[in-house]
């Protein structure tokens, strides 16, 4: 007997519906950050440290800040970068809007292809995708000539290489190679990108595990010294200039409650987009807290290795982060400083609400009134977050300021700026 015509939709015809979502969830963030940069784009104190020492390498070679000191309180990596991109002629603002653009995208793609190794289903690594890309947090860092837009999708790479390489059991010299590249340039962007280097020794001993303890251990040493090389150089740099491996800082003076504090409001951010801090969003940070464990609760009940290697590089990164706030004096806990592991907390949060609604509720197979409000509680969270982000993301512009935190840093006649700074309008980031 001929079967009757069925209404589910032909195999594939879902794959190719995600095909057609994800390129223009990639390019409307792009656009959003075209569109926050139609003035030009941001810059703060940090900036002006980063371009003036880019200026100078582009003009003398070496890495010279507007004070006339060596820059080794940051990174090299940026500046380089910039000064590089400055003797082909390009301008602060070409180069940042182009990094920006590119970076962004490329965040973008490798959180799907990290989504997508954690969560196993295209739809909802869409999903995380979008939720990144789309999130105001995302559209500033991104808007801003800032190490953050580097340092992010070199994470992001570097995870998605060290996820592939655990999923498939191997560790060629192309992969440990590739992640050397990425881990020693994400380590000359920002001094705490020395975290991938343990996730890469991690990922080359979990992926040679079946072969032996030892083959694990030598392949986790090898990947590990091979993803130093970046912070070697920086550090014999910094010591040879007569500075401190990690560059001369001061000590810091925040208490546990100043950073807690930071750490919530940002995280509440990321659901509720504000101007200011807010009670709500520091509610809303726990909750977001307490997703991040449900994931990871999640993980480890369903024994992911992927899943368990991610929460790994939040906590790892967290720790760091935290460390350094109480050590020295640097940023107060911000969206720069958390936003390398906003995809992965997006991710892990998925899995959090995808426990609340979607797992079985009882013996019966049938779901229990909680599970029901969980899904469209689950539901209606996404739905509002991503409109929320939206609507913020496409109101954000960089603005010309009232002459805050360029000429702040240094008096735009000081002889010692470089002429291209003296030239470029001070702006900064605001909401209308």
């Amino acid at each position: 007997m001929a079967r009757s015509p069925s209404n589910r939709p032909e195999p594939g015809t879902s794959s190719r519906l995600w095909r057609l979502v994800g390129p223009f969830l990639v390019v409307a963030p792009v656009i959003l950050v075209l569109l926050a940069c139609r003035q030009g784009i941001g810059l703060d104190w940090d900036a002006v440290v980063y371009l003036s020492a880019a200026d100078s390498f582009a003009n003398t070679g070496r890495l010279i800040d507007f004070r006339g000191n060596p820059l080794t309180t940051f990174a090299p990596g940026l500046p380089t970068l910039v000064g590089i991109l400055l003797k082909t002629g390009a301008t602060f603002n070409a180069i940042g809007i182009g990094i920006g653009v590119v970076t962004v995208a490329t965040t973008l793609v490798t959180t799907w292809i990290v989504a997508k190794q954690v969560l196993g289903s295209a739809p909802a690594s869409w999903i995380a995708a979008a939720l990144v890309g789309f999130s105001v947090n995302t559209v500033r860092v991104f808007s801003m000539l800032k190490t953050e837009a580097i340092f992010v999708p070199l994470v992001m790479l570097t995870l998605a290489l060290c996820l592939g390489a655990i999923s498939a059991h191997r560790t060629p010299l192309w992969w440990v190679l590739a992640v050397a590249g990425t881990a020693s340039s994400a380590t000359t962007v920002r001094y705490i990108g020395f975290t991938l280097i343990l996730m890469g020794a991690l990922a080359a001993f979990l992926a040679k595990k079946e072969c032996g303890i030892w083959r694990a251990v030598l392949s986790a040493t090898t990947t590990g010294v091979a993803a130093s090389a970046g912070l070697a150089i920086v550090l014999a740099r910094n010591l040879q200039l007569g500075s401190a491996a990690f560059g001369d800082r001061s000590p810091s003076g925040l208490t546990a409650r100043d950073v807690g504090t930071d750490t919530l409001q940002v995280l509440g951010a990321y659901i509720l987009p504000a101007k200011s801090a807010s009670a709500a969003q520091t509610s809303l940070g726990l909750f977001v807290i307490g997703l991040i464990v449900l994931g990871a609760a999640t993980a480890i009940s369903r024994r992911s290795v992927p899943a368990i290697y991610l929460c790994l590089f939040v906590c790892g990164y967290l720790v760091t982060l935290m460390y350094s706030e109480f050590a020295t004096v640097i940023s107060p806990v911000n969206e720069r400083l958390l936003a390398p592991i906003l995809p992965p907390i997006v991710i892990l949060g998925l899995m959090g609400l995808h426990r609340l609604g979607w797992s079985p509720a009882n013996p019966e197979g049938r779901p229990s009134c909680f599970r029901r409000f969980a899904k469209l509680f689950a539901l209606g969270l996404l739905t509002v977050t991503l409109i929320t982000s939206v609507a913020s993301s496409a109101a954000l512009r960089i603005t010309v300021a009232r002459r805050v935190s360029v000429t702040t840093a240094s008096p735009r006649g000081d002889p010692r700026q470089p002429k291209r700074l003296r030239r470029f309008p001070p702006l900064s980031v605001s909401l209308p």
